[in-house]
């Protein structure tokens, strides 16, 4: 696999809406378990989170490592309170509020900042080489899919068609093409930038895992009543991301 090829998997999960548009009992599923689906999600985030700061302290300090987290759980908390909506999800296809033309826009532009960055990591792991790459795309790819599927029907219930959103959400995630191209751009300028890119999407996880994913799946799991669900999600997500990472070391 290489970085193209893995930049176009993960663009491919923006169609994911086309499920919900093709049988009316996978849309009602999805729905249904969505809140279950984001907590899976993020049991694979923290798996693959830690495979990153793995990675980073073999060749990087402890100190370097924070030097490098901080500068990117800065960036995230100031994009997420410039850009409303940053890492917007809902739980269920009925939103607790609704959503205007305006908030399609700040949606879009916060899902392409996540794709850009999406881009820079996958690259940052390939040039750095051994197994971590794959098992971040596989994470990735993954965390997507269920992404995608609320943001479909964030969007459609902003009153756009499904060809619309679909149209939308792709080319949001084409972003991650532009990320890779600067990355490699970069790296090839400045030697070792790769690893000073991983630490500082450790930082960038951390802040988005704290302030966002752990305390969204805490609210689903006391609201629906169903915290074992969300437990035996998260382990799901984290045995499947565990399971990946081990598959391809070998």
């Amino acid at each position: 696999m290489n970085v193209f090829f893995a930049c176009l998997l993960i663009m491919s999960a923006s169609l994911v809406g086309v499920l919900s548009i093709s049988s009316a009992t996978i849309e009602k599923y999805i729905v249904r378990n969505h809140a279950l689906l984001a907590t899976f999600s993020l049991g694979i985030y923290i798996i693959f989170f830690i495979a990153i700061i793995d990675e980073v302290t073999s060749s990087h300090s402890l100190l370097e490592l924070l030097a490098f987290a901080f500068f990117g759980a800065s960036g995230v908390f100031l994009a997420s309170h410039f850009v409303k909506d940053f890492h917007h999800h809902h739980d269920s296809a009925k939103a607790s509020h609704i959503h205007s033309k305006a908030s399609v826009v700040r949606i879009t532009i916060s899902d392409s900042i996540h794709n850009l960055a999406d881009g820079i990591l996958i690259t940052s792991t390939f040039i750095t080489g051994g197994n971590l790459a794959i098992g971040v795309v596989a994470g990735i790819l993954i965390h997507e899919l269920i992404q995608e599927i609320g943001e479909f029907f964030i969007l459609k219930q902003a009153g756009l068609s499904s060809r619309t959103v679909l149209c939308i959400n792709f080319l949001s995630s084409s972003f991650i093409l532009l990320g890779a191209g600067l990355t490699y751009f970069f790296i090839e300028k400045i030697n070792g930038l790769e690893t000073a890119l991983l630490g500082i999407a450790a930082g960038g996880f951390a802040i988005t895992l704290l302030q966002d994913l752990i305390p969204s799946s805490i609210s689903s799991s006391k609201r629906d009543g169903n915290a074992p669900k969300h437990i035996i999600a998260f382990l799901l997500g984290a045995l499947v991301m565990y399971g990946i990472s081990i598959f391809f070391s070998h």
